[in-house]
């Protein structure tokens, strides 16, 4: 049976470069490799290394932006970009390396005269699971680059530092248990915030945005998609906001109590695989199957390469229901 949803409106969005840095994983967690670093690849590995991961052709860029235009105020812009950076193999294992991108432009609460504007770039290294063993999110204020890291250890933890020019900070944040997490073959858990700072009129400069990236979910997924559905409940790893601010006391109190830094930075997530419907983005008919997922976001919907094509959100925002849709080459 093949169901109709429309979303109407076409959202123009500005070109945003991508630029990231990958950061250097520690001795303690020696199969995540860093991208592009080590012994370059023999010509025979490099000719055996696959060209795409997770329904991503190598060089592929997705792009997303906040809708619809109707529960946005005029001049307001909110972008995602995701991009399949590099394939790699360390000993006998794959992994891929995904740049992200967030922009984001509004208007201040007491007027409309002030715009504030915040961008966040991240490496996001990740095994052929989707679990992630480096995650660096970088952003410029002013003169001041600020990098927030995580790297996966051997002792069922991530080392997260945050590091300014003039201080640098280092904390160790345990995994949470999951009844579908492994740990020892690194399954189970993936890159993915639940979406609580678009409860708000604004999203707020929180540093979790860019992990709303409807790109991410292609991860979790099966590829090829099973023809007879799926669903699956796994470990969300979500860090929490604030965390490239300068660390007040506060902060620093709750990154070194452990049950508090490991309840911000995981959650539970469910996905559930459902049929194929058609589906109207950008002025596009496509057929996508609806993908359940759990929490703050109701649904989304992903083609049949894979790709996330509409993620919607309770949010209401002007009295319209917001969603976070694909763009197609065209509207860049």
């Amino acid at each position: 049976m093949v169901y109709r949803v429309v979303y109407g409106g076409l959202v123009l969005a500005l070109a945003v470069v991508v630029s990231a840095t990958a950061s250097t994983p520690t001795a303690g967690a020696p199969v995540v490799p860093e991208s592009g670093a080590g012994r370059p690849p023999t010509q025979q590995q490099a000719d055996s290394l696959p060209q795409s991961m997770f329904g991503f052709e190598v060089g592929e860029e997705r792009r997303y932006i906040l809708g619809p235009p109707e529960a946005l105020l005029e001049g307001e812009r909110y972008e995602w970009i995701i991009r399949l950076a590099d394939i790699s193999l360390n000993r006998g294992r794959l992994f891929a390396a995904f740049d992200l991108a967030y922009d984001a432009r509004w208007f201040g609460s007491l007027t409309l005269s002030t715009v504030f504007g915040r961008s966040l770039r991240a490496r996001v290294i990740v095994n052929a699971d989707g679990f992630p063993g480096v995650v660096t999110v970088n952003e410029q204020m002013n003169d001041t680059v600020v990098t927030t890291g995580y790297t996966l250890q051997e002792n069922e933890t991530y080392k997260m530092t945050i590091k300014w020019p003039e201080n640098e900070y280092t904390f160790n944040i345990p995994i949470a248990s999951h009844r579908n997490l492994d740990l020892d073959t690194q399954r189970g858990l993936y890159l993915f915030a639940n979406g609580s700072d678009l409860l708000g009129a604004q999203l707020s400069s929180s540093m979790d945005t860019i992990f709303a990236n409807p790109g991410l979910l292609s991860l979790a997924l099966p590829w090829p998609f099973p023809e007879d559905g799926w669903e699956r409940e796994f470990l969300g790893f979500s860090p929490p906001d604030g965390m490239l601010r300068y660390p007040s006391g506060e902060l620093l109190r709750t990154l070194q109590n452990r049950g508090v830094a490991r309840q911000r930075h995981f959650t539970r997530l469910r996905l559930r695989l459902g049929f194929l419907e058609e589906v109207e983005i950008g002025g596009r008919t496509v057929e996508a199957f609806k993908l359940e997922v759990r929490g703050p976001f109701r649904e989304a919907y992903v083609d049949r390469l894979g790709r996330v094509v509409l993620l919607e959100h309770d949010a209401y925002n002007r009295g319209r229901l917001r969603h976070i849709r694909i763009l197609w080459p065209s509207e860049y």
